[in-house]
């Protein structure tokens, strides 16, 4: 008589939920780097986001474009309260902005490098503080004209 052997044995087992284990693993530490990275890429749209309404405050606005060698900077409180931003959600906080009051006030800096006074040329910083994320422009203290 011949035994039926069905089924499988307690090692197969184990060694088919250990790499199934592994397997999680890995998939999460992938996801959880993708949501990182998410993120971050978030975060750089909305330093995009406040240098395109800085161009248009001023271009709507020439009397804030700096003189020849200087610059100004444009805080993002003016930019949501001229209507030229809307309040920038924070990547990591649901539910919350980035900054825009007191010393953590977010910024664009603006300086005019044009030295013929016929083609304007201008270079534009952002300095975005949210929860977790800053700008690598962002100074220390806040420009002269913003405190």
């Amino acid at each position: 008589m011949k035994k039926n052997k069905k089924g499988f044995t307690l090692v197969e087992l184990l060694a088919v939920i250990t790499i199934l284990g592994i397997i999680a693993t890995i998939a999460t530490a992938s996801l959880s780097q993708t949501g990182k990275r998410a993120k971050m890429e978030t975060f750089r749209d909305l330093e995009k986001n406040m240098i395109t309404s800085a161009k248009n405050y001023l271009v709507e606005n020439p009397r804030m474009i700096p003189d020849q060698g200087g610059n100004v900077a444009i805080s993002l409180k003016t930019l949501i309260k001229e209507e030229y931003s809307y309040p920038l959600g924070d990547p990591d906080k649901s539910g919350s902005v980035c900054n825009t009051e007191g010393s953590n006030a977010s910024y664009v800096f603006v300086r005019r490098t044009d030295t013929t006074g016929v083609n304007i040329k201008l270079e534009y910083d952002v300095c975005l503080k949210c929860s977790k994320y800053s700008s690598e422009s962002c100074k220390s203290s806040l420009p002269a004209n913003l405190k």
